[in-house]
């Protein structure tokens, strides 16, 4: 059973097992939010390929039985595609059930629980780090045809990695984006306002500059902060080369920092006219 994400902590709570609520309490992690189970096969993909895989064999037999090779050699070659494609995508989800058995993954106020193997991983929003890794595996992708990865740190420091194996996935990723946000935006800002810097590893950012392991430029050069096909780009005003250019998966809390880059870099641009 599976609940949605704003359906009210007591509803929700109702299927959680005692030892997550147990975890949950210890963590403080607030009222329940939803849970999120792993997907369950296509089914219904898997018996139209096998109708089709039969369907070939019957084509490739008569045609053989007739005398019209070009038949029965059309209906021997679809029944190989379709066949060899229906058994891999079989294996595949089969190994795909048998890693993600008993896996749940169970969204709070303040944080996550993810259960694998029966081990239970806690994180909380205001303390975690997470980074996400979203792939359109076509170019008009159907929501079956977006890969999603997400990793962050649990309440040890030990990093944990969800995938698109659990439902929903762009349910569930938003929602602990949203979380991480609204936990640690005003604590960066904070930060800022007081003169530090916020790092976000291969970056950083202050009130009056951003900068790389290498080098650093004020806001007042920044050109542009520009996301494009999964990348950021920080591009300087009169030179060709950017300042950096990171895949996002690389920036921790991505949300936090492009919200803050984006403020920095509108507070330091001229004023149009």
């Amino acid at each position: 059973m599976t609940h949605p994400p704003h359906g009210g902590p007591h509803a929700a709570a109702s299927g959680v097992p005692p030892a997550v609520r147990l975890a949950a309490d210890r963590a403080g992690l607030g009222g329940h939010r939803g849970t999120y189970l792993p997907v369950r096969p296509n089914l219904r993909r898997h018996r139209i390929e096998g109708i089709a895989t039969a369907v070939s064999c019957v084509l490739a037999a008569l045609g053989f039985a007739a005398g019209v090779p070009v038949l029965g050699i059309l209906g021997a070659t679809w029944t190989l595609m379709i066949g060899g494609h229906l058994l891999l995508i079989t294996l595949w989800s089969g190994r795909v059930a048998a890693r993600n058995r008993g896996t749940r993954l169970d969204l709070y106020e303040h944080g996550l629980l993810v259960t694998y193997r029966r081990r239970t991983r806690v994180a909380r929003y205001d303390t975690t780090s997470v980074r996400q890794k979203i792939v359109h595996l076509v170019a008009n992708p159907a929501p079956d045809q977006i890969a999603y990865t997400y990793r962050f740190t649990d309440t040890t420091g030990v990093e944990v990695i969800l995938r698109h194996g659990l439902e929903r996935p762009e349910e569930w990723g938003e929602e602990i984006q949203r979380g991480v946000t609204a936990a640690q935006l005003p604590r960066a800002e904070a930060a800022l306002d007081a003169g530090e810097r916020v790092d976000f590893t291969y970056l950083w950012l202050s009130s009056a500059e951003i900068g790389t392991r290498r080098r650093a430029v004020p806001w007042s050069q920044v050109a542009e902060v520009r996301v494009r096909a999964g990348m950021v780009s920080i591009h300087i005003t009169g030179s060709r080369r950017p300042l950096e250019t990171l895949p996002i998966s690389l920036i921790p809390n991505y949300r936090v920092f492009r919200t803050l880059a984006e403020r920095l870099h509108q507070a330091h641009s001229p004023l149009d006219g």
